[in-house]
């Protein structure tokens, strides 16, 4: 049961990186595909809040948030359900497959591939992409054509 543990805290710590250099195999593929298929809107918002809480306890970023301890608590116990059914539940048979051909690596990429998902899902409404692309009219567009412009000369003297 310990490695299981194990595995599971790796799976969900990669869930904040959202992205493997690792490819999955045959069975972690099936796993991700299964996650994903298996988690509700409900199951990727629920994610989204259990990352946000986790990176709000930075000590760079800490002030920026009201989370309090019985949030943090919150979201961590509705993740680890979420995480609990999805693996013994709704996903059990490929889990079973992919941890025993494929180790802790299936779960790693299965469970970023859902990560991945999850943020989708939260950029899709239009308050996040607003928010999103507010930056760019702080950008200094002119620099950014320049260095458009230098390299695509630079890309014809070659």
């Amino acid at each position: 049961m310990h490695g299981i543990r194990k595995v599971v805290l790796v799976s969900a710590l990669a869930l904040l990186a959202f992205t493997s250099n690792a490819r999955a195999g045959v069975y972690g593929d099936e796993l991700g595909k299964c996650l994903v298929e298996s988690s509700t809107g409900r199951d990727k918002v629920a994610l989204a809040k259990w990352v946000f809480v986790a990176i709000s306890a930075h000590s760079e970023v800490k002030s920026l948030s009201a989370v309090t301890d019985a949030d943090r608590e919150a979201a961590t116990r509705a993740f680890a359900d979420i995480v609990t059914r999805l693996v013994t539940v709704d996903c059990r048979e490929k889990t079973k497959k992919a941890f025993r051909y494929e180790g802790a690596q299936a779960f790693q990429t299965s469970f970023a591939l859902l990560g991945q998902v999850a943020m989708q899902y939260l950029f899709e409404d239009p308050n996040v992409a607003n928010s999103l692309s507010e930056f760019e009219k702080h950008m200094d567009s002119e620099k950014i054509k320049q260095l458009a412009t230098a390299t695509e000369e630079s890309d014809d003297k070659e």
